[in-house]
């Protein structure tokens, strides 16, 4: 195992916009997800649950977070609305995640901490195979029609946000990170 290509591949992943509307191979992306489920997990719950959507589900999610957006503004614009359908039908993939809901709240946290580290080893998968990737947390992914639309019941389960991925359009730059020294403090 070699450090420095960790360590560059994690520094090479981005956070991925816009797609170009064409497929990856699913069996690929079965494979990152399957990464995924090695992410740290206390008490072995196994919370993830990734729910793929189809054609006419993206559709239906497009047209809800064009209609969230109306909402807390005025009607977006027709190229504004096209923009916005195409972060949804362009990707290859959006799954959302979901984890359990009937358990204790500390639980609940750690799970999600769970979920949020396997969204990061899919991404690094991922980006090994040259596809880019979002998490989403937008009012979309979480909403009652978002539910519905899945099928799921959100007594048991809770959406926790989309996973969006594809072939970047244009990969965006390397973002500034603050320096180690200015987030590490050391006790003595």
């Amino acid at each position: 195992m070699d450090f420095n290509k960790i360590a560059e591949l994690i520094k090479l992943r981005r956070t991925i916009h816009d797609y170009e509307a064409k497929p990856s191979s699913w069996e690929e992306i079965k494979n990152c997800l399957e990464l995924g489920l090695w992410s740290m997990n206390h008490k072995h719950t196994h919370p993830w649950r990734f729910f793929r959507t189809g054609p006419k589900v993206r559709e239906e999610l497009a047209h809800l977070m064009v209609e969230l957006k109306s909402v807390k503004k005025a009607r977006p614009s027709d190229a504004i609305v096209h923009s916005m359908k195409e972060k949804i039908l362009n990707p290859s993939e959006v799954l959302l995640l979901a984890q359990p809901s009937d358990v204790e709240p500390h639980q609940l946290l750690e799970d999600y901490a769970t979920i949020s580290g396997a969204v990061h080893l899919i991404a690094l998968g991922l980006c090994a195979l040259g596809l880019g990737s979002k998490w989403s947390t937008g009012g979309w992914t979480t909403h009652p029609k978002t539910y519905e639309l899945l099928g799921i019941d959100p007594s048991k389960l809770i959406l926790r946000g989309a996973l969006i991925m594809g072939w970047a359009k244009h990969p965006p730059p390397m973002p500034s990170r603050p320096l180690l020294e200015e987030v590490l403090f050391e006790t003595h």
